[in-house]
């Protein structure tokens, strides 16, 4: 049986919040947030764009995965998503 590693909360990342990560250097790491900022942009149109479609009935989730689930897409990355409603 494989062992599952708990993350350090220092390293989490809240959705839909900006990185927590406290001591990390953006300078350094600007591709990082450069995608970081590009996957939330376009997940937040999403998200607007759905609500319109729905109406403001707020019963669906969208679950993504790939690059845009790491938050590291960028203007190439191909989005694979799932819409769940009743």
């Amino acid at each position: 049986m494989k062992e599952h590693k708990v993350i350090d909360k220092k390293f989490a990342i809240r959705y839909p919040e900006a990185p927590t990560f406290s001591n990390l250097n953006w300078r350094r790491y600007q591709q990082f947030r450069t995608n970081w900022d590009f996957s939330h942009s376009k997940l937040t149109q999403i998200n607007i764009r759905l609500n319109h479609h729905f109406k403001g009935d707020n019963n669906f989730s969208v679950l993504v995965a790939g690059s845009y689930g790491r938050m590291d897409a960028h203007e190439k990355s191909d989005l694979d998503f799932l819409i769940v409603h009743n």
